[in-house]
C-alpha cells in the first residue's frame, strides 16, 4: 500500500493508505476503522482482501494518526466523502466501491452509503 492524501471539503489533507485492485473490475474496499488505534492496526484485517487482489483504501480520520483537525460527526462524514472523491479521481467506478465500517466507522460507512449509489 502507498500513502495518499484525501482532500476534504473543509480544506483538510488527510493521510490514507491505498492499493488499487490487481485486476480491472475487482472491487475497491473503503475501510473506515474504529475509534481505537490507527490504520496501522488494521493491516491484518485488510490483508486477506489485498491477497485476493481487491483494492483497499484504508481511511483515517481528522485528529487521528497525526492528521489535522478534531474528530466530530460532520467532520467524519466529510472524511468519508473525501475517500469517495479520491477513488473517483482514480477512475474507480461507483459500482466497484465497497464500504466497510468497523465500530465508529460503521456510522461513517452508513452515512456515505446514503449519499452515493
Amino acid at each position: 500500500m502507498r500513502v495518499v492524501a484525501l482532500h476534504t471539503e473543509d480544506g483538510l489533507n488527510l493521510k490514507a493508505w491505498y492499493r488499487e485492485p490487481t485486476r480491472s473490475k475487482l472491487p475497491t474496499i473503503i475501510y473506515f476503522h474504529g475509534n481505537a488505534g490507527s490504520i496501522g492496526h488494521r493491516g491484518a484485517i485488510v490483508k486477506p482482501f489485498l491477497d485476493q487482489g481487491y483494492g483497499v483504501l484504508l481511511v483515517t480520520y481528522r485528529g487521528y494518526s497525526s492528521n489535522p483537525g478534531t474528530p466530530h460527526e460532520k467532520g467524519l462524514y466529510a472524511d468519508g466523502r473525501a475517500a469517495i472523491k479520491f477513488l473517483r479521481e482514480q477512475k474507480v467506478p461507483d459500482s466497484c466501491i465497497v464500504l466497510y465500517g468497523e465500530s465508529i466507522g460503521t456510522g461513517v460507512a452508513v452515512q456515505i452509503a446514503t449519499e452515493y449509489p
